[in-house]
């Protein structure tokens, strides 16, 4: 598949799930799998760690109580994976927004 095509999908599953504050298995798995499409291919930094930083939150749901406080946990995050996803996605290199007030990723 299309790699911007899975970078539109995984945008659209993150927006889903800020705004309605709810997700479901099936949406998590989702975002593991795209995430994988993505291992053999060598992109710059900042994309590599903006998508081990989704990969981390799809992977750590299972350490929640319930999918939507897992959600809600990380809903401070979702607004800058969008945009960094959507930066990418528009070819302008510069990925991650705040790297240098950062100093890292978290999640």
């Amino acid at each position: 598949m299309e790699k911007a095509h899975l970078i539109r999908e995984m945008i659209s599953i993150i927006d889903n799930q800020e705004r309605t504050e709810k997700g479901s298995e099936r949406d998590f798995q989702r975002l593991v799998n795209i995430i994988y499409e993505f291992r053999n291919d060598v992109y710059n930094e900042n994309f590599q760690g903006t998508l081990q930083e989704i990969k981390a939150y799809a992977q750590k749901r299972k350490e929640s109580v319930t999918l939507d406080e897992h959600i809600n946990n990380h809903l401070h995050h979702m607004s800058r994976w969008k945009e960094e996803l959507t930066l990418f996605l528009n070819g302008g290199g510069a990925v991650t927004i705040d790297y240098e007030q950062r100093k890292g990723r978290e999640v």
